[in-house]
């Protein structure tokens, strides 16, 4: 046999890569959910400190309300809004007052999903991610 490759090497080589193209794309597409879950995650939390900070310096009050796409909070005239690419839900009516304390609540993915943290919980002076719904 000259140099070159054989049709059977060459079978083998592409049988080899579709096995793992089969086990790579699903894990892929979990990944990706659960990278886009916990980034959405990280801009809620952000917003929460940027309006405490706000609440505390200005002295302002503020309610939080959550649509299907928005998470806006108010004080007064003034209202601050963030869009929401994900379904994200929020339970009770959370506050920040101008101390720049919480009240209780929870914003929260509704749903099994593989991310690392999916929620963010408020209680008083603290504002955490967590997993609130496991896979």
């Amino acid at each position: 046999m000259k140099g070159g490759i054989s049709l059977i090497e060459v079978l083998i080589t592409m049988a080899i890569i579709v096995i793992l193209a089969s086990v790579a794309i699903p894990n892929f597409g979990n990944w990706m959910k659960a990278r886009k879950i916990e980034k959405e995650t990280n801009r809620i939390y952000g917003f929460l400190q940027e309006l405490r900070v706000k609440a505390f310096t200005k002295k302002q009050d503020f309610t939080l309300s959550l649509s299907n796409s928005s998470l806006c909070a108010q004080s007064g005239n003034s209202t601050y809004c963030i869009d929401l690419t994900l379904p994200f839900t929020m339970n009770g009516t959370i506050s920040i007052t101008k101390r720049g304390t919480f009240g209780n609540g929870r914003i929260y993915y509704p749903g099994a999903n593989p991310a690392k943290y999916d929620c963010v919980i408020l209680s008083g002076l603290r504002a955490r991610m967590d997993k609130c719904n496991e896979e």
